[in-house]
């Protein structure tokens, strides 16, 4: 990034004469790199994905998660109608609805909001047994996050009337990437199988 402050800045502090040649031979300018400007959410820290998307594309291109918070304020994510003949489908069926996936408010793969929109839609469409999979952490938080975040779900399960956090686990275990397969393993085993630690309360941030 660039940056007028000297403090920690190795290409303020080193000699970039090619550099220094092509700024003062050409136009040049400077472009933002994170939150809304590459698609990101409004105070979201830019990353590579979004750096090199943007270079391609030369275009603003938003992220999943902007295209979903949209849909959410608009309206149009309570009229989708694949999430509609889910909801309907286990609600016509007497079965529970299962929801399941990250639960953090600063993750670029997810919102909490996310989650509250569908137990949200669940509630207007009469849906009785509604079971939560929290899936928790985000790089940068803190332990403590988690308990907060559980809270929260426990409080819109209050507020509309209805769910249950039924099972909670790490990111470390259900979102890993390098095909550690016995990390996924717990994760399958805990839903499918319901193998985990009892819990039954919340503990204390």
């Amino acid at each position: 990034g660039w940056s007028g402050e000297t403090m920690g800045n190795l290409i303020a502090k080193a000699r970039t004469p090619r550099m220094d040649a092509l700024m003062s031979a050409w136009p040049h300018t400077t472009l933002q790199a994170a939150g809304e400007a590459v698609g990101l959410p409004r105070g979201a820290v830019g990353n590579s994905e979004a750096g090199h998307l943007h270079i391609g594309a030369g275009r603003r291109i938003y992220s999943d998660r902007v295209k979903i918070d949209r849909s959410i304020t608009d309206g149009s994510f309570f009229r989708n109608e694949v999430f509609l003949q889910t909801i309907r489908s286990a609600r016509d069926s007497g079965r529970a609805l299962h929801l399941l996936g990250i639960v953090s408010f600063f993750s670029s793969h997810g919102s909490i909001r996310h989650l509250f929109a569908l137990m949200e839609l669940a509630r207007r469409e009469g849906v009785r047994n509604l079971y939560i999979h929290a899936m928790l952490g985000r790089r940068g938080e803190t332990p403590e996050s988690g308990a907060h975040y559980i809270g929260s779900i426990e409080k819109k399960t209050a507020e509309i009337g209805m769910g249950k956090v039924v099972s909670v686990i790490g990111r470390y275990w259900s979102m890993d990437r390098e095909e550690n397969w016995d990390r996924i393993e717990k994760t399958y085993r805990m839903l499918v199988y319901g193998e985990g630690t009892p819990c039954r309360e919340r503990p204390d941030p």
